[in-house]
């Protein structure tokens, strides 16, 4: 941190961070295998200005930063809430990012920062300080968003590792599995059809789900990555009839990443081994 006429500027970098597998239902707990990218890395500087109580992102995706700063106004009044403390100055989210990124994923960044400059704790992913990450989960919840994406988001922006999170349980790292990844080739509104399928179909395609997060966290870790576009194509085809969204024709590593009420077409491939 140092003070520039007056304003505290503070400095943070994560790792770029997508999920590999892992569908998004509201109110649906599943698992999320979650990729970082070894070479591309967003950074946050956050201007703290005494007075007043404002908080915005700033950042050259003006659609993402318009939602970004709503979740991030909502999330700063309800960590004061929930820590029974008053934020007695402004915030300034600044992002530079390398390539377009999920709104949420900014949202993630930004809030773990603000969540770092309160504490004065930079390593909040140490088992020590993950009491601070699972608050922030926990202000997630309360403003309806979908705790495993954005958990499996927290962490591995924190431990710069890839990894399995499922809300509830201990996060499961993967050292070994990394992803490359470029700028996604479209973003496209959801239509949530999921109130259309029956109960127990509903019941099974979320098991299926479920099971195949843990299947390809498995065969990554024995450096196995024949089968992911089976999994890339069977996430595809279920978000096809959840959300309304038409499956990629080019197939793998093109995967659909959804991010709240939208969801972004990426390449994302996989590098498995050291």
């Amino acid at each position: 941190m140092f003070n520039v006429n007056g304003v505290r500027v503070y400095h943070y970098s994560y790792p770029v961070a997508l999920p590999i597998l892992g569908v998004v239902i509201d109110n649906v707990n599943i698992p999320v295998l979650m990729g970082i990218s070894a070479n591309m890395r967003v950074n946050v500087e956050i201007n703290a200005t005494t007075g007043g109580k404002k908080c915005i992102c700033s950042m050259e995706d003006q659609f993402s930063e318009e939602r970004t700063t709503l979740w991030l106004r909502n999330f700063v009044v309800r960590l004061e809430e929930l820590l029974g403390l008053s934020i007695p100055f402004s915030i300034r989210c600044v992002v530079d990012t390398p390539i377009r990124i999920p709104a949420l994923y900014v949202y993630v960044v930004c809030s773990n920062s603000i969540i770092k400059m309160l504490s004065g704790i930079n390593d909040i992913g140490a088992e020590e300080h993950q009491y601070l990450l699972q608050s922030g989960i926990l202000v997630d919840i309360s403003l309806g968003l979908n705790p495993n994406l954005l958990g499996g988001y927290r962490y591995a922006a924190e431990l710069s590792k890839s990894l399995v999170y499922h809300y509830g349980e201990d996060v499961y790292v993967l050292g070994n599995v990394g992803i490359e990844l470029e700028n996604p080739k479209r973003i496209v509104r959801l239509r949530k059809r999921v109130s259309e399928i029956p109960p127990r179909l509903m019941s099974l395609i979320v098991k299926l789900l479920g099971y195949s997060v843990l299947e390809l966290a498995q065969y990554l870790e024995e450096d196995a990555v024949d089968d992911v576009q089976f999994y890339y194509r069977l996430e595809n085809g279920v978000l096809h009839v959840l959300y309304g969204i038409k499956v990629p024709e080019e197939g793998y590593p093109w995967r659909w990443v959804c991010d709240n009420d939208y969801a972004y077409l990426y390449p994302i491939k996989l590098k498995v081994g050291n």
